[in-house]
């Protein structure tokens, strides 16, 4: 619901760029990875929550899926066709379609899902996002942090913590190189 409210926010802004001709809705534009069969259980839960904040496709915004079907190169060529098509806001999933629509435009509000966009430089904080970029960062510092007060509240007795990562990911780490012990070895899993 709260990814909905966004891109409705991101409408409200790109407002005059369809408010000259009332006749055309504005379009959402959609870049994924998925295939047509992998993206419907997406895009059935973001049509019900644009529907829950009164956009209904068809009836006041249309959506365009762009899917890049597993090949991550299509991204560029997928956002630029959605600037060519005239998008009132560009949905990202993911950092890669996201630095796409970042390349493909400067005046297009885009609302990325990534893993952190400030770690990915999208946006300067959480906070104060600038530019035209805004969304929700699944794994960063600043959300750890309060995931983990989150769980302190839920489960105060708790005294260990374990913690499965990406090492490549420092954005799961604030930017820090913590101490790595395998849950387990090849013989005791």
């Amino acid at each position: 619901m709260r990814f909905a409210v966004l891109v409705v926010l991101a409408l409200g802004v790109a407002a005059p760029t369809f408010a000259r001709d009332a006749a055309k809705m504005p379009l959402v534009g959609v870049l994924r990875i998925n295939t047509p069969a992998t993206n419907e259980p997406g895009a059935t839960m973001l049509r019900k929550a644009l529907a829950a904040v009164g956009r209904v496709e068809g009836h006041n915004l249309l959506l365009e899926f762009r899917l890049a079907e597993g090949h991550p190169e299509r991204y560029a060529a997928l956002a630029e066709r959605l600037v060519q098509d005239g998008a009132s806001v560009i949905i990202a999933y993911g950092t890669p379609p996201a630095r796409a629509a970042q390349r493909a435009t400067t005046a297009i509000p885009i609302v990325a899902v990534a893993f952190d966009l400030v770690d990915a430089g999208f946006i300067t904080s959480l906070a104060k996002p600038g530019g035209n970029i805004t969304g929700v960062s699944i794994l960063s510092p600043e959300l750890s942090t309060k995931k983990l007060d989150i769980l302190k509240e839920i489960v105060p007795a708790a005294r260990r913590l374990g913690v499965l990562t990406e090492p490549a990911l420092k954005s799961l780490s604030g930017g820090r190189r913590w101490p790595t012990q395998p849950a387990c070895s090849a013989s005791s899993c």
